[in-house]
């Protein structure tokens, strides 16, 4: 049984090659967090015998897992090898995937010249190919660029088009990460009825489809609504789930971030003993994960707990 679904492009196993044997997504995360550095000599060496194909293979298949541990720029990395092994007679749709991946690889990395040169690429490529599920992507991506730059108004108005675009194409998994995004950018500025129901048309259509990382990523929102709208103890029920999910992925980069959140709702409830445990365990994963400034800031919380 497989552990994580192929996408779409890379195929099956060449003949001869075994796979690893694991039994979970959370087992294959720490596989991999461990054997990183050799996947990324792998590829170089894939770029320096011309064996362009399997470059960008080595983006499209870990994508996923570089989401989940948060390795920003191993990922960004990656895909500007991908992109160093383009070629302009490459078919349209690689070119439009691997200047999406690279644009969203970089957002995430902070390089956000970079970030907006390669989505606004993409998107005119896509556009240029009338594909409006990978335009649908594009603005997911560019409202994360955005987002993550403070400029929420911006980051709405590209996961509404993501959304709109939706009208036109079959793809759930992508719906719901537009309805998402919509609700998490409503709710920034505000407008906590409006993400409330984004987010729960959401949450309704990933766990139809079986898509248990975008669950967590709506229980996360929907924490983040129902506390900033005083209804801490459902808030406390969506993070607390929405981190179990994510460990269960070994997603415990963005488990720390919703145990971070979880501490404050138990806080609001005057539960100050559960609020000091999830700050605990958030400050650990912050640590693991290098991230220094977010543990000093957990930390502030703990010394005046």
């Amino acid at each position: 049984m497989r552990v994580y679904e192929t996408p779409r492009g890379l195929g099956d196993p060449v003949p001869g090659c075994r796979p690893q044997p694991l039994a979970t997504q959370a087992e294959a995360v720490r596989w991999l967090a461990g054997e990183l550095p050799n996947v990324l000599a792998a590829q170089g060496l894939a770029a320096e015998r011309g064996w362009r194909q399997l470059v960008w293979q080595f983006v499209w298949g870990l994508d996923h897992f570089h989401s989940l541990l948060g390795r920003a720029r191993d990922r960004l990395a990656m895909c500007r090898a991908g992109l160093a092994a383009l070629g302009l007679d490459d078919a349209l749709d690689v070119q439009v995937t691997v200047h999406r991946q690279l644009g969203h690889a970089a957002a995430h990395a902070g390089a956000h010249e970079e970030a907006t040169e390669h989505l606004t690429h993409a998107l005119g490529l896509a556009e240029r190919a009338g594909d409006h599920g990978s335009q649908a992507l594009i603005h997911i991506s560019l409202a994360q660029a955005y987002g993550q730059r403070d400029r929420v108004p911006a980051a709405l108005e590209h996961a509404t088009r993501a959304l709109v675009l939706h009208e036109r194409v079959d793809q759930p998994v992508t719906k719901a990460t537009a309805l998402n995004s919509v609700g998490w950018y409503s709710a920034l500025l505000g407008r906590y009825e409006q993400a409330r129901e984004h987010c729960e048309t959401a949450l309704e259509l990933c766990r139809r489809v079986g898509h248990a990382s975008l669950e967590a990523d709506v229980l996360d929102s929907l924490g983040y609504i129902a506390d900033r709208t005083g209804r801490h103890g459902e808030a406390v029920d969506h993070y607390r789930l929405a981190a179990d999910r994510y460990r269960a992925l070994g997603g415990d980069y963005w488990a720390a971030d919703t145990l971070d959140r979880l501490g404050h709702a138990y806080r609001a409830l005057g539960r100050r003993d559960r609020a000091r445990a999830a700050w605990e365990e958030a400050a650990t994963l912050y640590r693991d994960q290098h991230r220094a400034g977010h543990a000093e800031r957990v930390q502030r919380l703990l010394d005046v707990e």
